[in-house]
C-alpha cells in the first residue's frame, strides 16, 4: 500500500498488466476472426 500513498505504482506490475490485457485483447481478436470465417 505504500506505492499508492507515495503514489509510485512498481513499473513491473504495470508491465504485468499490460501483458494481461495485451494477451486478452489478441484473443478476442482471433476470435472474432474465426468466428467470421465460420
Amino acid at each position: 500500500m505504500d506505492y499508492y500513498k507515495s503514489g509510485l505504482i512498481p513499473k513491473f506490475w504495470i508491465n504485468e498488466m499490460k501483458q494481461q490485457y495485451k494477451l486478452k485483447y489478441e484473443n478476442l481478436l482471433k476470435n472474432r476472426e474465426n468466428i467470421s470465417r465460420t
